[in-house]
């Protein structure tokens, strides 16, 4: 059983390398250690990085879009408050004109 292994599945993380040995039963009833290097798992975590990282990448764009999109909306807003500023203006300078 490589107990490295086995720790690192339950808290969801790789360990040291001096921590990845391996305990055997022996036949008199006592474990044997194995304190060997834990194999190299550096490609598998490049990939790792490599996918977290377009997907950083990702996120960051999306957040960009969103803001345009929010600068956009705000342009929209303040066009339409400055339209209906007018169009109360007029009425107002409408209801004085014609004495109501």
């Amino acid at each position: 059983m490589d107990v490295g292994q086995l720790i690192a599945a339950l808290v969801g993380g790789a360990l040291p390398l001096h921590y990845g040995g391996k305990a055997t039963a022996s036949s008199s009833g006592s474990y044997d250690f194995d304190y060997s290097p834990a194999p190299d798992t550096s490609a598998s975590d490049a990939v790792g990085w490599a996918a977290e990282q377009s997907a950083n990448d990702a996120s960051a764009a999306a957040i960009q879009e969103n803001d345009a999109n929010l600068q956009a909306l705000d342009a929209s807003i303040a066009a339409s408050e400055q339209q209906n500023d007018q169009a109360n203006a007029d009425t107002q300078q409408y209801l004085i004109n014609n004495g109501m």
